[in-house]
C-alpha cells in the first residue's frame, strides 16, 4: 500500500488504498488524502468520522471520514505496524520498540525500555536482595502497614524482641507474605537473656521458619568465635540472605550484604572545582562557593561511572527532608527507617513517592550518576541513566523558591520530561503527571519550592520515520 487513501468498495490495485463504501455514481474511487509514507495498516472508525493509518513509524495518521482533508498525526510511544478498530470507539494497535509499563494488581509499576539490560553481576546468594529496599520494624510497635509493597519496599525485618515461636511473630510473617514481601529476622547480640548457645538455636529456628534470612546489627559486639559458628550454620542455608551493619568482622556466607553509613553527596558527587582566575570558586553540594556565594559545582561524572564509591548503605532516621530526598536519588540504598512508612503523627511520608519511583525505574536502581549544573548553588540536579532509561532528580536546600536551568544536550523537538515523583503536598497524587519540554537551546526550566524535590523521566523522540523517509510532521530545520 502506498500513500494515497481513497473511498472504494475494496483496496484497488496500484497506488490507491480503498476503505469504506463505494464513492461516486460509477463506483469510482474518491480520494481522501495523501499519506506521507506507504501505509502498513488501515482502520475505519465511522462513528468518530476518521480513517486511521499506521506506517511503521511512532505515530498514527488520521484523515476525516468520509469527506477527507489534510492528514494529521498523533505521536505514539512505539512504532506501530498494525491498527484495528475495537469496541467502544477504541483502537487496537501493535508494533515494536518504545516503552512498556507493567502494572501489578497491588499497584506496583515496572517500566521496560528498548535499551538492552546489562546482565547482573555474577554473584552467589539471593538475587532478590540486589534490588530490594527493606525496613526494620520497631521493637515496641511492630506493625506492618498495608500496601508498602507498592511503595517500593521489598522486604521487612522482624525485630529481635519477637521470639520465632510467638503468635505475634507468626502473624507478622503471614501478613508480610500476603503482601509479597521477603522477610528477614533480626538477631540481637548475645547477652544474659540470650547466651551464645540459645542465640545459635534461635538462628536455626528462624531459618527453619521459612524466613528469607537474618539481619545482624553491629557485629563488633559479637565474639568472632560466635560469628564463626553462625557462619557454619548458614552454610546449610545457601539461599539465606544475611544483612549486617558496620564493618564485618568475618564474611557470613555467600549471601552476606554489608550496609554502610549513607554516602556524603558532597564527596561522592565529585570534588569541587579549583578556584578560577577571577577569584570565584565552585562549592560542593548544598553549599556556597566563591566570593559571591552563588556559583554552582558543575562536576560531571560519566554516566558509565562505576558505583563502587556508593556501595550499599542504609538511610538513617531523623535526616533533614531535603538531604533524605537527595540521598534516595543516589544508588546503593537497601534499607530505610520505619518512619518512612508511617511517620509519627502523620498518615504518610513525603518520601513514599520517591521510594515507589525508585523501585519502578531501572535508572534509579542501577544507573550511573552525573551531576548537572542548575544555575543555583543550593539546587542539586542528579541524572541517572541505565538500559535506555534516564531520570533527572532535582532537590532544593534553599529557603525560598528557586528555578533551575538544566542542560540536556541530546534534547530534540520530541523530548519530554515526565514527572514521576515529587513531595509537593499541594499537588494531588492522583493528578496527571506534569510534563516539561526543553527550550530550543536544550535547557529545561524547572521550578521548585523551598526545600522540595522533583523527579522526572526523560523521554526522547527516539524512533525515526520508517525506511529513512523524511518526517513531514517534524519541525522545520533552522
Amino acid at each position: 500500500m502506498s500513500g494515497t487513501v481513497g473511498r472504494a468498495a475494496e483496496a484497488v490495485a496500484g497506488d490507491s488504498v480503498g476503505v469504506g463504501g463505494v464513492g461516486g455514481a460509477g463506483g469510482g474511487v474518491v480520494l481522501l488524502g495523501m499519506l506521507p509514507a506507504p501505509a502498513s495498516s488501515l482502520a475505519l472508525l465511522s462513528d468518530a468520522g476518521l480513517v486511521v493509518a499506521a506506517d511503521g513509524g511512532d505515530r498514527l495518521l488520521r484523515l476525516a471520514w468520509p469527506q477527507g482533508g489534510p492528514v494529521t498525526a498523533v505521536p505514539m510511544p512505539f512504532r506501530v505496524r498494525e491498527v484495528h478498530p475495537a469496541t467502544g470507539g477504541l483502537l487496537l494497535v501493535s508494533g515494536h520498540g518504545g516503552e512498556v509499563e507493567i502494572r501489578a494488581e497491588d499497584g506496583r509499576t515496572h517500566l521496560l525500555t528498548p535499551g538492552p539490560v546489562p546482565s547482573p553481576p555474577d554473584e552467589a546468594g539471593p538475587g532478590w536482595l540486589r534490588d530490594s529496599v527493606g525496613v526494620v520494624l520497631p521493637a515496641g510497635d511492630a506493625v506492618l502497614p498495608t500496601g508498602i509493597r507498592r511503595r517500593g519496599i521489598g522486604h521487612v525485618c522482624l525485630p529481635a524482641s519477637l521470639p520465632p515461636d510467638s503468635e505475634e511473630f507468626a502473624t507478622l510473617l503471614a501478613r508480610a507474605r500476603e503482601q509479597g514481601l521477603r522477610v528477614l529476622a533480626e538477631l540481637a547480640p548475645p547477652g544474659e537473656d540470650l547466651p551464645p548457645g540459645e542465640l545459635l538455636r534461635r538462628a536455626h529456628d528462624l531459618l527453619e521458619e521459612a524466613v528469607d534470612g537474618l539481619r545482624i546489627g553491629d557485629t563488633a559486639h559479637w565474639p568472632v568465635s560466635l560469628l564463626t559458628r553462625l557462619r557454619h550454620l548458614l552454610d546449610a542455608y545457601p539461599q539465606a540472605a544475611v544483612v549486617t551493619t558496620g564493618t564485618p568482622r568475618i564474611a557470613l556466607g555467600t549471601g552476606h550484604l554489608v550496609l554502610n553509613a549513607a554516602p556524603d553527596p558532597a564527596t561522592t558527587l565529585g570534588p569541587p572545582h579549583e578556584p578560577e582566575e577571577d577569584g570565584n570558586s565552585t562549592g560542593g553540594m548544598g553549599g556556597t562557593g566563591g566570593t559571591g556565594g552563588n556559583t554552582e559545582a558543575e562536576v560531571r561524572i560519566p554516566r558509565t561511572a562505576p558505583l563502587l564509591p556508593y556501595g550499599t548503605w542504609f538511610l538513617p532516621d531523623g535526616l533533614p527532608h531535603p538531604q533524605a530526598c537527595l540521598l534516595l536519588a543516589l544508588p546503593g540504598c537497601h534499607e530505610v527507617p520505619a518512619s518512612v512508612l508511617a511517620p509519627a503523627g502523620r498518615a504518610s511520608s513525603a518520601l513514599r513517592p520517591l521510594l515507589a519511583a525508585r523501585a519502578a525505574q531501572l535508572a534509579l536502581r542501577h544507573g550511573g550518576v552525573e551531576r548537572l549544573p542548575t544555575g543555583h548553588a543550593r539546587l542539586t540536579a542528579v541524572r541517572r541513566d541505565h538500559a535506555g532509561q534516564a531520570v533527572l532528580c532535582l532537590t532544593s536546600t534553599a529557603d525560598v523558591p528557586v528555578t533551575a536551568r538544566v542542560p540536556l544536550p541530546e534534547a530534540t523537538a520530541g523530548t519530554e520530561l515526565i514527572e514521576i515523583a515529587h513531595d509537593a503536598p499541594e499537588h494531588p497524587p492522583a493528578a496527571p503527571p506534569r510534563v516539561l519540554r526543553p527550550a530550543p537551546d536544550g535547557l529545561v526550566t524547572v521550578d521548585l519550592d523551598a526545600g522540595r524535590t522533583r523527579w522526572f523521566r526523560i523521554r526522547t523522540h527516539a524512533h525515526p520515520p520508517p525506511d529513512g523517509a523524511p518526517d513531514p510532521f517534524a519541525p522545520p530545520a533552522p
